[in-house]
């Protein structure tokens, strides 16, 4: 069984099935370590309770309040995990999801600049979710540079190679028609560059 100290963030190993040991290097009481898949449970149980509309305060609810309703989530997951392994052709990570700033349209911190015509990355980013992406400002990340391409064509955008000093790999769609008020570029980069000197 695996433990871990918080005191001096220590992990270690024992053979024994209680709750707690005592950490061997600085002598406090260390946890039973939570497997990622636990983690991801509670993490779930959590979205689901403060979206009832309720504060979370695992002290005030019951042992395994969301429980049911997290593990219902779970078991839908590995056919969303799969698809969006076989969109990038190979596992999925973090980068790999949709994410959308208040710049966009979308608030994640609550932040408004009101600058771009949030409507047209908004068609962007649902043209291409079944491709990794991560929208971020006017910044989209995917893997697929011919899926970039039919998605410029068919999004009446003009898709051009990097301009001069632009970092390797980065793709620049140009927007003639003017659904981006204030910006006349989006930039579009895969989400694995090489980059000189890495």
């Amino acid at each position: 069984m695996k433990y871990h100290c918080d005191d001096c963030d220590a992990t270690m190993t024992a053979p024994t099935d209680t709750d707690t040991i005592r950490c061997p290097g600085c002598g406090e009481m260390a946890d039973k370590a939570t497997a990622p898949a636990d983690e991801l449970r509670e993490r779930v149980r959590r979205a689901i309770c403060e979206a009832s509309g309720i504060d979370w305060d695992p002290d005030m609810l019951e042992p395994d309040e969301y429980g049911e309703h997290a593990d219902a989530v779970l078991a839908v997951l590995p056919d969303w995990l799969a698809a969006a392994d076989a969109a990038v052709g190979g596992p999925a990570v973090a980068e790999d999801t949709i994410g959308l700033c208040g710049y966009c349209g979308v608030p994640r911190e609550g932040h408004h600049h009101g600058y771009v015509s949030t409507a047209a990355v908004l068609a962007v980013a649902r043209q291409i979710l079944g491709t990794a992406v991560t929208v971020s400002c006017s910044d989209v990340r995917l893997d697929n540079g011919e899926n970039l391409r039919d998605l410029a064509v068919g999004d009446h955008l003009e898709l051009s190679e990097p301009a001069a000093g632009m970092r390797p790999g980065t793709w620049q769609v140009v927007d003639f028609h003017g659904r981006f008020r204030d910006r006349a570029t989006m930039r579009l980069v895969p989400a694995v560059t090489e980059e000189p000197g890495r």
